[in-house]
């Protein structure tokens, strides 16, 4: 067998290729894969340094605020001012009892001191002392001596700060303080003094030893010019390098790499806008990128190992499937009887297929193109009576799957319309497809927006045919959102009624005016009725007119819903359904005219070609209630514009003659020609008010205009409003208003 494989070339050259194959992608994950990860690394911890830096940068700033604070306060508090606290040594007690207060509520500076220019005192939070008493006694710095420090504290016009120094307090053991000192006032050019914060190196130490990810990471805090304030960890590099070129002062936020001491480092700092201080992270690269090399030499010995067994597994499963390739050329050989001259297997077998492909593709589509034409001649032929019987149509369709079994025959018209949403072929594969299991069932198309389908069914029954029909109706309705109407013809035995099953199924279908669309219509149900011809009532017309005339919607709608419920149960003849629906028509035209020369409006005559294409009944009865619809709106907009001017007649009248003292409803109704009923009950329908009520109104408001604007007394006021005496007029006055005319005038007079 091995010998066999090793005669082949297409083997071994397959195997090479999938070796390949295997290598390439191996080889390019594994840079990719590494590249990827450092890059993730480095970003990861350049993020995460980013976050603790900006944290340390947010805490000292805030701890800086604090003691920015306590110098506004000190810098505002009178206790505090140079002129108290040197009147007496009660006023310098009462200064060292505030600034320990001030001490107390912050933790971040272990002492405060408070020193006036030209002064020798120092104020402290823990007593008052000179110059020389504090720098050798009380905190004993080691390299900032008298004069150095009277020559510091007396310059001081921006905040400043003494880097991380060594101190020996009192009572205590040497330390490390940083020396923050700020100017007072902070802003401005009169600087009277200096306010002088020890900050503890522990303090601060403690802050940047919470952002060290390790002992080997470091923190540094450099001022403005590079230079170092505090650190994490004292090392021998720190005092061997340039770090203001390092953290880049210039940049908000900044990372780098860079060679310290010989050594590789992962820098990251962070530049405070509010100190400008720059904090600074230092790390070593191999502390860094250990896990990372650890995964690369545990890569290095796992990739071999992969390549080397993916080798393997090739090879087998190459000897296990080369084998059904090369029994499958010989049985592509044996099945076209001749030897195949391709270069190889593949290219032989890829021959054979490429041949028998042509010849069943040119089949194919010779059926394929034949098959439609040949259905649609065959069920033509069948409806004509051109087959002596069924055996004889089933021998010929047979080849193209039309067979016809069962004894009875009848057809279907599918009655399409405007509502061909998919193609003939489509609703015609889907009906077909619907009624296989329930009856044979073969369609073809027609020029006029019909379907006909030849049915064979196992009995005659009508009951059972309707009820097949109704669910397909509704399920075409449900999926497809198909208006179709279906209409049926009678069920025959003998192919040679096929052709008047046809004819009964048309015109079954043409009974949708009546019947209404998207229905089944049975011509079993429509043939008895054709002898009725009874025209409906001449007084219906005559009510719809009125109805239309008057704008009354809900009367037109009555009217059409009971014609179309007469048309259908009392089963007219087709002919006459179409001359009451012309009537119809006619009355339409008819009302618009007369509406037009009544009311003096113009309303656009509907299209007579819209209203005569109606194919059912309930159809023309939708267009005329919306005709009837427009109608009411135009006449009710009308009216509505002729009650609003009689209200604003009614009212200017009023105001013309509320302050008459005869003025009565009565003699207003009479002006208008109109009962005083009617005039009150109108009135206060479109106004919302009574008439009484309303000349009231007017009557209060004059009055209110003239007890302000003249100095008349109430009986000169009562004379001009239209009221008869001056206790009815006081007592109306007050029911509307809450207050006697004397009070209203009084209070407003007042205002």
């Amino acid at each position: 067998m091995l010998k066999r494989f090793s005669e082949s070339k297409l083997f071994y050259k397959y195997l090479i290729s999938y070796v390949i194959v295997l290598l390439i992608p191996m080889l390019l994950l594994s840079i990719v894969f590494y590249n990827s990860l450092i890059e993730a690394f480095y970003d990861e911890l350049t993020e995460k340094n980013i976050d603790m830096l900006m944290q340390v940068k947010d805490t000292i700033d805030t701890k800086l605020k604090e003691l920015w604070n306590i110098s506004v306060h000190v810098e505002s508090n009178p206790d505090l001012s140079k002129f108290n606290v040197s009147e007496n040594i009660m006023s310098q007690m009462n200064a060292v009892k505030v600034l320990r207060s001030y001490r107390f509520t912050n933790s971040f500076a272990e002492e405060i001191l408070l020193y006036y220019h030209g002064d020798n005192i120092l104020y402290s939070s823990s007593g008052t002392y000179n110059p020389y008493s504090f720098l050798n006694v009380i905190y004993r710095y080691h390299n900032w001596n008298e004069e150095q420090f009277m020559n510091d504290v007396s310059n001081v016009v921006i905040p400043s700060v003494r880097h991380s120094e060594k101190v020996t307090p009192m009572f205590s053991k040497e330390q490390k303080y940083v020396t923050y000192m700020l100017p007072l006032p902070y802003s401005g050019s009169n600087r009277y003094a200096t306010l002088i914060f020890l900050i503890n190196d522990y303090t601060l130490g403690s802050i940047l030893k919470n952002a060290a990810s390790n002992n080997e990471t470091n923190v540094i805090i450099l001022d403005k010019d590079g230079e170092i304030i505090t650190c994490s960890e004292e090392v021998e590099y720190l005092e061997l390098s340039n770090l203001a070129s390092i953290a880049n002062l210039s940049s908000g936020v900044y990372s780098n790499t860079t060679a310290l001491n010989s050594n590789e480092y992962f820098v990251c700092s962070v530049k405070s806008e509010y100190s400008d201080w720059t904090y600074m992270l230092l790390t070593p690269e191999g502390s860094v990128l250990q896990k990372p090399r650890a995964l690369k030499a545990k890569a290095l010995y796992a990739i071999p190992v992969v390549f080397l067994l993916g080798i393997g597994v090739i090879y087998l499963v190459m000897h296990i499937s080369y084998f059904p390739i090369r029994k499958l050329k010989s049985f592509v050989e044996e099945l076209l009887g001749n030897s195949l001259s391709g270069s190889n297997e593949i290219e032989s077998v890829k021959q054979a297929f490429e041949n028998i492909s042509r010849k069943s593709k040119s089949l194919m589509q010779k059926i394929e193109i034949s098959h439609p034409a040949v259905k649609d001649s065959l069920l033509s032929n069948l409806i004509r009576g051109q087959f002596k019987n069924i055996d004889e149509f089933n021998e010929k369709g047979k080849d193209f799957g039309l067979v016809f079994s069962k004894p009875y025959f009848l057809v279907a018209v599918f009655y399409l319309g405007k509502s061909k949403n998919i193609s003939s072929h489509t609703i015609i594969n889907i009906v077909e497809k619907h009624m296989v299991d329930k009856i044979e069932c073969f369609g073809k198309d027609m020029i006029d927006s019909s379907l006909v389908f030849i049915l064979s069914t196992s009995d005659n029954e009508h009951v059972k045919i309707r009820s097949l029909f109704s669910c397909l109706l509704n399920y075409l309705n449900q999926n497809f959102d198909l208006n179709i109407t279906i209409g049926i013809g009678n069920i025959y035995k003998a192919t040679d009624d096929i052709g008047k099953s046809y004819l009964e199924a048309f015109t079954a279908v043409d009974y949708r005016m009546i019947k209404g669309s998207n229905e089944v219509i049975l011509f079993n149900d429509i043939s008895t009725d054709v002898k009725k011809i009874q025209y409906p009532s001449n007084e219906v017309i005559s009510q719809l007119e009125l109805a239309l005339l008057h704008g009354d919607a809900v009367t037109t709608n009555k009217i059409l819903e009971e014609t179309v419920q007469y048309i259908k149960k009392n089963s007219i003849s087709l002919f006459v359904a179409k001359l009451y629906c012309y009537d119809i028509i006619n009355t339409i035209l008819k009302a618009i005219n007369r509406i037009n020369r009544v009311y003096s409006i113009n309303v656009n005559y509907p299209e007579i070609e819209t209203l005569s294409k109606f194919e059912t009944v309930e159809q023309l009865a939708d267009l005329v209630r919306n005709i009837s619809h427009e109608l009411c709106k135009f006449i009710h907009e009308y009216m509505y514009n002729q009650k609003k001017d009689r209200i604003s007649d009614f009212k200017n009248y009023i105001k013309e003659h509320y302050n008459d003292y005869d003025f009565s409803v009565q003699r207003m109704a009479d002006y208008f020609q109109i009962t005083a009923s009617n005039l009150s009950h109108y009135f206060k329908e479109q106004a919302g008010e009574n008439i009484t009520d309303y000349v009231d109104y007017l009557r209060i408001e004059k009055a209110k205009n003239l007890l302000l604007s003249t100095d008349d007394c109430l009986q000169d006021i009562v004379n001009k409003i239209g009221y008869v005496n001056v206790p009815s007029f006081i007592r109306k006055f007050k029911k509307i208003t809450g207050i006697t005319p004397g009070m209203y005038r009084e209070l407003n007079t007042i205002r």
